[in-house]
């Protein structure tokens, strides 16, 4: 049995969560290797369970995300687990919580995934493409797990 609640969310208000503030458009190029990127909030709106920052630059696309509770289908250890049974990856150090990080393939492209486990059923993820290491990935969370609090 599958209980939905469904709330009233009003989608002229200011955004509740500023996700590219937790890494700038000059960090986000800095780890890139690039001298720029551009930055575009998605699902900042109050209500989100999903906020996430997009950096672009010529040959990079990366996103920094916060699951929220509400977005997972079980919790945020499930998440991780499930990325983790994988196999295609392997945790990372230095980190708060417990993190891991794997690349897939997918239609002949890669794409790389860094999930840190917080406190509160949340979940930081890195997801890059075109290659983005893991190293890259991690500084990114690095950098936006304190601003958002383990």
């Amino acid at each position: 049995m599958v209980t939905l609640h469904v709330v009233p969310v009003d989608v002229t208000a200011s955004p509740a969560l500023h996700p590219c503030d937790w890494v700038t458009e000059d960090q986000a190029a800095k780890f890139l290797g690039v001298s720029s990127t551009s930055a575009t909030p998605t699902g900042d709106e109050s209500g989100s369970a999903e906020p996430f920052c997009s950096y672009r630059s010529d040959s990079h696309f990366v996103t920094s995300q916060l699951s929220l509770p509400a977005s997972f289908a079980v919790d945020a250890q499930t998440e991780l687990n499930m990325l983790a049974a994988g196999g295609h990856g392997n945790d990372v150090t230095g980190l708060p919580g417990r993190d891991y990080c794997a690349a897939t393939q997918s239609d002949g492209k890669t794409s790389t995934t860094m999930q840190v486990l917080l406190g509160g059923n949340r979940l930081y993820q890195a997801l890059g493409w075109n290659g983005e290491s893991c190293d890259t990935l991690k500084q990114f969370a690095q950098t936006a797990i304190p601003r958002i609090g383990s």
